[in-house]
């Protein structure tokens, strides 16, 4: 039995293999966490809106306490829900990246390994960014912390659980929506150009 050498090349190759993670981890935490942030900036914006007028709170410009609570008061429970779902979707991210890279080099049994994994994350991802998303709206109706909004979601849950089911429709919804919303876009901007 004689053992290979490892070669310069393949420790450069295996170098280049923690590097690229690390990029792919990176960049897909920093894009994730700045779309989240824009985009769960409206959510709350939104949110206060109805809320202002559900609760009769409306002195004033309703949209511009709205805009003014999302960018002041709620931006840092805005910036750390999704810090919290950005390092979720990164890591779904890097493990999707590290098993194309199993797949790539045969290796079927890591690669199964991975997307067992890679499922397992994903559906946390999804309970965390759903519980996050009905957080912004604690925080943008009752001015709540960002821990304590998801205290109130979860209290909120427990108490009628029958209407579970609805969060989950409607998140589901809404990933269907937005599915849809980009394939008709693709379509439009596709025809225009």
């Amino acid at each position: 039995m004689s053992l290979k050498p490892v070669t310069l090349l393949q420790k450069h190759c295996q170098a280049c293999l923690s590097c690229k993670a690390a990029l792919v981890f990176l960049f897909a935490f920093v894009y994730i966490w700045g779309s989240l942030v824009a985009t769960n900036t409206a959510h709350t914006a939104c949110a206060g809106v109805y809320g202002r007028w559900y609760f009769g709170k409306d002195g004033g410009s309703p949209v511009a306490q709205s805009l003014r609570v999302a960018w002041t008061t709620s931006f840092g429970s805005i910036c750390y829900g999704c810090f919290i779902v950005a390092v979720v979707r990164a890591v779904e991210q890097l493990v999707a990246y590290l098993r194309k890279e199993a797949e790539e080099d045969g290796n079927c049994v890591l690669a199964i390994l991975l997307r067992i994994i890679e499922c397992i994350i994903e559906c946390a991802g999804d309970i965390i960014e759903g519980i996050t998303e009905w957080a912004y709206i604690q925080c943008a109706v009752r001015a709540l912390g960002f821990c304590d909004a998801c205290w109130a979601t979860s209290l909120a849950v427990k108490r009628k659980p029958f209407k579970c089911p609805r969060l989950i429709v409607s998140y589901q919804f809404n990933s269907i929506q937005f599915i849809s919303y980009h394939i008709i876009s693709y379509h439009i901007s596709f025809h225009i150009i």
